[in-house]
């Protein structure tokens, strides 16, 4: 388990950030498993599910409007069906109306301050986006389905966990998931992920961060039964890496700043230069 906590600097700011944009509570759902000493070969570990749980937990004492639900996968395992979790750790934000935001993996890293904002957006049942967009996301009557799928080291995974998070803080017809697929390389491999992110809408693929004018252009297509595809004057995305990958990068990178050791002799005694 990952050992970590939030400084006073870090404590204060981020209750700041809540105390300052909160105004209706938020509950915060975590749906993990322990596992135990004996490894089992029908499903995978659950390796962050302590972490994401503390983090939670860490998060929801900033602020008397937040709180935390653990729930456990195994006591669980129907209602975890019955709301479409296939796995931990998995996070639901929820609001009131209908207004929630799903979260599969661990948003520690670039997530962590999306997943704040996220929140306080629920909390005032209200995005930042301009008032052209929240008119023309008015508009929409009926259910859409948005999947992005992006990693906890990418600024432009964060970026579109904050834009569709505050579609869902608009409206209940907007059903958000953000899949943080580092930790889940059999996801990644299942959805032909080579970078991130990427995000599933209306049951189209689309690669890359968008913009809101772009982003909200496009649901008015879906929403009115057009097939429409809008064209980005350019869009951000980075490689898709494996917690392997990046541990594998990390070790290659302290080995190349680690001292050459002096040179020696035969009987062992080192030579300068």
């Amino acid at each position: 388990m990952t050992t970590f906590t939030f400084n006073e600097e870090q404590r204060e700011a981020i209750g700041g950030i809540l105390d300052e944009r909160m105004q209706i509570p938020i509950s915060i759902e975590v749906w993990a498993r322990k596992d135990g000493a004996l490894v089992r070969t029908d499903r995978p570990a659950c390796v962050h599910c302590e972490d994401q749980l503390r983090l939670a937990r860490m998060l929801a004492s900033l602020h008397p409007g937040l709180s935390v639900t653990h729930y456990d996968m195994d006591k669980f395992e129907r209602r975890a069906e019955e709301y479409g979790i296939e796995r931990p750790p998995f996070t639901i934000l929820r609001g009131r109306n209908g207004r929630e935001v799903r979260i599969l993996g661990f948003w520690t890293g670039t997530l962590f301050p999306a997943v704040v904002d996220v929140i306080t957006y629920l909390s005032q049942e209200e995005s930042p986006y301009s008032e052209a967009s929240k008119e023309a996301l008015a508009k929409v009557d009926r259910d859409i389905d948005l999947q992005v799928y992006g990693a906890l080291y990418d600024g432009y995974s964060a970026q579109m966990l904050r834009m569709t998070g505050a579609l869902a803080a608009e409206s209940r017809h907007f059903k958000v998931q953000f899949n943080e697929v580092m930790e889940f390389p059999d996801i990644a491999a299942r959805q032909e992920i080579e970078t991130v992110p990427m995000m599933l809408l209306g049951g189209r693929r689309f690669i890359g961060v968008w913009d809101e004018e772009s982003l909200v252009q496009q649901i008015g297509h879906i929403a009115a039964g057009r097939d429409d595809v809008v064209t980005l004057a350019q869009t951000g995305t980075a490689p898709y890496f494996t917690e392997a990958d990046i541990e594998r990068m990390q070790a290659a990178q302290a080995e190349q700043a680690a001292p050459a050791e002096p040179r020696r002799t035969e009987s062992g005694l080192y030579l300068p230069g």
